[in-house]
């Protein structure tokens, strides 16, 4: 029995925090009949796990205009040193296997489907990006712009 102004502490174990849980309990008062319903619920985690191979995580395509400098980096998670590699990667642009960079300049307007590989000790992953050369602005959107 709790008494006026006491505190108690209490703790819950969650089986499976990577899903939505809902908490449950009771408060009754000794003055009355009057009993408080309570629910408070843990929010769904929409992070992924973390998986002991490499990750590619960044954005599927990627434009420029033609002729403008072409600048990309694979984003990848897991242990360094990881190696890159790019299949069907246009002849303007090159790929630095060390760090994930595509740069170059691409000259013709185009679609270009890239499959793109990225690997270490503990295993790979794989991902076709789009690299967009054309007259269109904003494939991705900027950050830090404000309308």
């Amino acid at each position: 029995m709790l008494k006026p102004k006491n505190k108690v502490n209490l703790s819950f174990e969650l089986p499976r925090q990577e899903e939505s849980t809902n908490i449950y309990y009771l408060l009754n008062f000794k003055q009355g009949n009057d009993q408080l319903k309570f629910t408070e619920g843990v929010p769904y985690i929409l992070t992924p796990s973390i998986k002991p191979e490499p990750q590619i995580n960044g954005p599927l395509i990627y434009g420029q205009q033609p002729g403008k400098q072409f600048l990309y980096r694979i984003a990848a998670t897991d242990k360094r040193p990881m190696q890159y590699r790019a299949q069907r990667l246009p002849t303007d642009l090159q790929l630095d296997e060390l760090t994930g960079i595509v740069s170059g300049v691409v000259k013709k307007p185009g679609i270009y489907s890239v499959k793109v590989t990225v690997s270490n000790p503990l295993g790979s992953d794989t991902k076709t990006i789009k690299f967009v050369s054309g007259d269109q602005i904003a494939l991705t959107p900027p950050m830090g712009w404000n309308s």
